[in-house]
């Protein structure tokens, strides 16, 4: 199967965002190299609403820069003899748009050769970024913008490199022994289909350099199997067990995704967002948290792996996090469905309310 090399579009524009909100920077640039997608990824996390948007006509040979706001554009660059010349003159509106704005965030897509060449843009650039938040797109070039404190720099040529070529283990926890439902709630039928298959199909395959389910149940290690998914059958009796078996399973991963086998409603969209957002920082615990309340699956950096290998009895990952407050990042979802987990039969009895 074909290894996942980006996050689509819609769910790297939310990790960069939030990515922005945690990290308190004022300001957000998105740098790297040519046909990266920038600014597909810019749009699709701001639109284009009020600010200046740089476009190459190819065919023409002209770089028109716009104001997305008044409409007002103008040539500022031409390709001549092969080489990119600024054209005079080209950037006086748009250092005017720069002057007049007060209040609020202001977008640039981008900044690069053609801006750095004309002096009072740059001036101008450089007064709006002491009064107001700006996102930008920035041209991979030697800048004193990428020096400022007061911006949070995201490299999609380190993130993409990281999300391609990480190793990600996701463990499947499916050993509970359902005691308070009085049966193997993971066999119990949702949807025409034993409840953990929702789950197995929900995992993006190609996300992960394994996926394990580690159970104590034939039929559920069964159900893993036909769906393209490692199983370790054990008889081990608590659930440090089964974490520790899980993680053992994958000696060389860069990060351990824990997951229960009893979320039916968690997404595919879900498991990528969270490998997006630890790609990103891959030194962090990455939870899943909508509204106040935390859930699972949770993502462990390879520096936990001998922390979660100790664990003893009945205690599970939260350990790990209670000791590491500083490592835990919350990546916030929507639909609070996807926190839904079955442990007793009323539980069960409301699935079909949450369809």
């Amino acid at each position: 199967m074909e290894k996942m090399t980006r996050p689509p579009v819609s769910i790297g524009a939310e990790c960069v965002k939030n990515l922005w909100r945690r990290s308190g920077k004022r300001h957000l640039f998105i740098t790297g190299s040519k046909q990266r997608g920038k600014s597909t990824l810019f749009s699709a996390m701001f639109g284009q609403n009020a600010g200046l948007f740089s476009r190459f006509d190819r065919d023409a040979g002209l770089v028109e820069l716009k104001n997305a706001q008044t409409g007002r554009a103008s040539v500022s660059g031409r390709l001549e003899n092969g080489k990119m010349t600024p054209v005079p003159g080209g950037f006086d509106h748009g250092a005017d748009t720069l002057n007049s704005w007060e209040e609020g965030t202001f977008f640039i897509d981008e900044i690069g050769f053609l801006e750095s060449s004309d002096p009072e843009y740059c001036a101008a650039l450089d007064a709006l970024l002491d009064r107001v938040p700006v996102a930008a797109v920035l041209r991979k070039q030697p800048s004193p913008l990428f020096d400022r404190e007061d911006a949070l720099v995201v490299d999609l040529d380190q993130w993409y490199a990281r999300f391609e070529t990480m190793k990600l283990c996701c463990v499947v926890m499916a050993s509970g022994r359902s005691e308070r439902f009085s049966g193997n709630k993971l066999l119990a039928e949702f949807n025409g289909a034993p409840l953990v298959s929702s789950l197995f199909s929900a995992i993006p395959r190609e996300l992960f350099d394994t996926v394990v389910a580690v159970t104590r149940y034939e039929a559920v290690a069964e159900l893993a199997k036909s769906a393209g998914i490692s199983a370790l059958v054990h008889d081990e009796p608590a659930l440090a067990d089964t974490i520790r078996l899980g993680v053992e399973f994958c000696p060389g991963a860069d990060g351990y995704m824990l997951c229960v086998g009893d979320q039916p409603f968690l997404s595919r969209d879900t498991f990528v967002a969270l490998a997006a957002d630890f790609a990103l920082q891959p030194e962090c615990i990455l939870r899943p948290v909508c509204g106040d309340t935390p859930g699972n699956p949770v993502i462990f950096p390879a520096c936990f792996r001998d922390e979660l290998r100790s664990l003893s009895g009945e205690t599970g990952g939260r350990a790990v996090i209670r000791a590491h407050p500083e490592a835990l990042v919350l990546h916030p979802i929507a639909d609070p469905r996807e926190f839904f987990d079955v442990d007793t039969r009323e539980n069960y009895a409301r699935l079909t309310e949450a369809i």
